[in-house]
């Protein structure tokens, strides 16, 4: 079962784990998979103190990469009145949290999303973005449903080109030879 498969599965699954993408250009690949599930609207941008984060009909989305000690209580604050309520306007009634560049984070803010986690279960579905599996501390990870969003080999480049090309402007069986 390809990555695509597994993630449409887990978020349209009754019982919603959370996942841990992890690979380089996971958010973008997430993202594209996402909308092809669901009709997302358009992005609200919230800024609140110091920090920035995006809102649409399905999920919050919050890029964390530059998290300090200074900002660091702001986006838990941030987080922790969304995850307070269920949400009513999805049809999962919970909240989803996109946490993008998680690999940036320090261990002991990493040891507090661990405890939110464990509470908030029943009202909120995280979904953790990193390019580096080991940078996040093991209890944490031992919660997450870990997906690898590997980036796509030259001969898969190839493969999609050639199948959304014309075939009848090119005829050849040698496409996997060039490059």
């Amino acid at each position: 079962m390809n990555q695509e498969k597994i993630i449409s599965k887990a978020l349209t699954s009754n019982n919603t784990p959370n996942l841990l993408i992890y690979g380089l250009n996971g958010y973008e690949k997430f993202i594209s998979i996402f909308q092809k599930l669901y009709e997302i609207k358009e992005k609200q941008k919230i800024i609140k103190k110091d920090i920035t984060y995006c809102k649409n009909n399905y999920f919050y989305e919050f890029n964390i990469g530059k998290i300090n000690q200074k900002n660091s209580q702001t986006i838990i604050e941030s987080i922790n009145e969304i995850i307070n309520h269920k949400n009513y306007f999805n049809e999962k009634k919970q909240n989803i949290i996109i946490l993008n560049n998680f690999n940036k984070i320090k261990h002991n803010i990493q040891n507090i999303f661990r405890v939110i986690i464990e509470k908030y279960r029943l009202t909120t579905i995280f979904i953790f973005i990193t390019s580096k599996y080991n940078s996040i501390i093991e209890p944490l990870r031992s919660r997450f449903l870990p997906i690898r969003l590997p980036e796509l080999k030259n001969k898969e480049k190839r493969k999609i080109l050639y199948e959304n090309l014309n075939p009848t402007k090119i005829k050849t069986n040698y496409y996997d030879f060039i490059y």
